[in-house]
């Protein structure tokens, strides 16, 4: 039997314990998936306000699951009756946000207050997707130890300590046109490789995914500033086909927690959720 070994800090059973589950994508954003691969102590890191941070930011995978929870939320409501997602999920609740149908996302004024907050938000939020895109990459193909990912480490696990800012794409939507976002992956969340499970995105340095209505592309080695252009010259069709543009985040309001391209959609027939 093979010593389990942490993807974040690199240290093996041993000198690290791996009792907890580790949820790829948050258990409080309803994410199934768990990364076996992920030890205690990097779990708990994700989980907290790392002390030693002076920016103050706030935990990966709170922010992660506060932004994602209204997306997901949304796109409940495109598929379901509000009575039966109440039912089931309970009311809407969020610790940095406030949400109205008729109002929209707002920021909750306590926090608007702190400085560069909203790039705080961002940069956890960052680090919460490669996060995710690594565990989930590593799960279907046992390939996440590779060296070329090392900067994804340094920036998840020690941007507190070594301040890197690789970037995050967004694919900016075509308003009408309706991205895939299958029932199941709504449900119970996961991301959905463009790519497929092959090494595909190695042609042009980035990889992208979809994850609750919206998609993402981030670089799978830190050559990005070279391989940025290349990618541009190679999306794959069917994203070109669905996408207007690509913009690479800096502000939570860079990106479109409340899927907007819903609100033209018809209202949804009642009917249950089925849970799995």
């Amino acid at each position: 039997m093979s010593v389990r070994k942490c993807l974040w800090c690199l240290k093996e059973e041993g000198e690290v314990t791996f009792k907890k589950k580790a949820h790829i994508i948050p258990k409080s954003l309803k994410g199934k998936l768990l990364s076996e691969n992920e030890c205690d102590i990097c779990n708990e890191f994700f989980g907290t306000q790392y002390p030693n941070d002076k920016d103050k930011k706030p935990a990966i995978d709170s922010v992660f699951k506060e932004a994602l929870n209204v997306s997901r939320y949304r796109l409940l409501q495109s598929k379901f009756s509000d009575d039966v997602i109440e039912k089931r999920e309970g009311k809407f609740k969020s610790y940095y946000f406030s949400f109205h149908k008729e109002k929209g996302l707002k920021l909750r004024r306590t926090l608007k207050l702190k400085k560069n907050f909203q790039r705080k938000l961002c940069t956890q939020f960052k680090r919460g997707l490669y996060k995710v895109f690594l565990e989930t990459y590593h799960k279907e193909t046992n390939k996440g130890f590779d060296l070329r990912f090392n900067f994804m480490r340094e920036y998840v696990r020690y941007e507190h300590i070594y301040y890197t800012n690789p970037p995050v794409l967004y694919f900016q939507n075509k308003g009408r046109s309706t991205p895939p976002f299958p029932e199941d992956y709504v449900i119970n969340p996961q991301i959905m490789f463009w790519n497929g499970e092959g090494d595909d995105f190695q042609k042009s340095g980035f990889s992208a995914f979809s994850l609750l209505g919206h998609t993402f592309a981030i670089p799978v080695n830190e050559m990005y500033d070279i391989n940025y252009s290349i990618y541009l010259n190679n999306i794959e069709e069917p994203l070109r086909i669905l996408y207007k543009s690509l913009k690479n985040i800096e502000y939570f309001a860079d990106i479109d927690l409340t899927l907007s391209f819903l609100n033209d959609k018809k209202p949804p027939q009642k009917r249950p959720i089925i849970y799995t």
